[in-house]
């Protein structure tokens, strides 16, 4: 199946291809919600289940910005990678200098203003410890 995707000028001008390991991350982590599951991954997704049983993984911030009453996340989750070869550490240092009011207002954009209490709340509270909890 061909797929086009039609861009202007500025567009294409701003557009690149890399790799993102922390994007990797949180499409598995989505696929581990029940959300965008692709038969392709289904092995992972057993192994990764048994690992999971074996020992439970805690997220108590990033859970609640991945499975809202909409599908998607927050832009911030996944900043930009500099360059095609970057690493996790890479993609997480960006995440960490995600400026306080870009976090607030995807946080806004997904949940409302306020968000709900809990995880999401504190985020919005104070970014600068909660994306470093992330």
């Amino acid at each position: 199946m061909a797929l086009t995707v039609e861009l202007d000028v500025d567009e294409l001008a701003t557009t690149r291809f890399a790799v993102s390991p922390l994007s990797e991350t949180v499409a598995a982590l989505q696929q581990l919600g029940g959300q965008d599951r692709q038969a392709v991954h289904e092995p992972w997704l057993r192994w990764a289940r048994a690992e999971l049983a074996r020992a439970p993984l805690a997220l108590p911030i990033t859970w609640p910005l991945l499975f809202g009453a909409t599908p998607g996340w927050p832009e911030f989750l996944v900043p930009a990678p500099a360059d095609p070869g970057g690493s996790i550490d890479d993609d997480l240092a960006a995440l960490r200098r995600t400026p306080a009011a870009s976090v607030r207002a995807n946080l806004r954009r997904r949940f409302g203003d306020p968000p709900p209490p809990g995880p999401v709340a504190d985020l919005a509270a104070d970014p600068v410890a909660g994306l470093r909890a992330l």
